[in-house]
């Protein structure tokens, strides 16, 4: 674009040469490029401003992007964490819940004669947690038989 505006700085000059006065002329030659210097000066100052505009954003990207990596990693190790902690959480419930409902069972039957229901079911955690017990009362219960007095 700088061979444009010599081409027309050229075309211009001449054009005022052919018709004003010596004086006039320089005086016109001088304003116009006054005007040049001010106008590629203002084009220096807007491209240095478009450059460190484009520096910003190209950072301002980039630490979005970092930011977004690291939320992601964050997120999945919460989810890891609570899928863990949710597996050990149904491990607990299988484990004492069988227990709990024995020692209800062994309360009501020392606090009053034993009213268990003709079949009571327990559930596949209860019964597994269940086998492992040692107890006559135990091993009937897992094998879903009911208690007698």
């Amino acid at each position: 674009h700088d061979k444009t505006l010599k081409h027309f700085d050229d075309q211009t000059t001449a054009a005022l040469r052919a018709r004003t006065l010596c004086e006039d002329f320089q005086e016109l030659n001088n304003r116009v490029k006054a005007l040049r210097a001010e106008f590629l000066s203002e084009v220096d100052q807007r491209n240095e401003v478009c450059h460190s505009l484009d520096n910003r954003i190209e950072a301002n990207t980039k630490g979005d992007n970092d930011f977004a990596q690291k939320m992601r990693k964050e997120l999945e190790s919460m989810t890891q964490r609570l899928e863990k902690n949710t597996a050990g959480d149904q491990e607990f419930a299988g484990w004492v819940e069988p227990r709990v409902l024995m020692a209800g069972r062994l309360l009501q039957a020392g606090c009053h004669p034993p009213m268990f229901p003709p079949k009571f079911n327990l559930s596949d955690k209860a019964k597994a947690g269940l086998i492992g017990t040692s107890g006559s009362i135990g091993q009937t219960l897992a094998a879903g038989g009911q208690l007698s007095a």
